[in-house]
């Protein structure tokens, strides 16, 4: 029996901006919760340390949407 692949995402920041923006880690945090499967997230944005950041923000959002689901960073 084949295992289906985890979903992943590997957001980028701007070659001006790396931060992502809340909408848009919202966004994301609201169709990462609507998969209710394990999700691997690998931030690329690295300039300017943007990356841990965006980090933090999208687990606060998936933990408020949680509901008693384990999110790990």
């Amino acid at each position: 029996m084949a295992a289906a692949a985890l979903p992943a995402l590997r957001p980028h920041g701007g070659p001006t901006f790396p931060y992502i923006d809340d909408e848009q880690l919202s966004t994301w945090a609201e169709k990462i919760h609507e998969q209710d499967r394990d999700t691997y997230v690998y931030f690329d944005n690295t300039m300017h340390g943007a990356a841990p950041l965006n980090a933090l923000r999208l687990a606060h959002l998936l933990r408020e949407r949680s509901h008693g689901y384990s999110v790990q960073i």
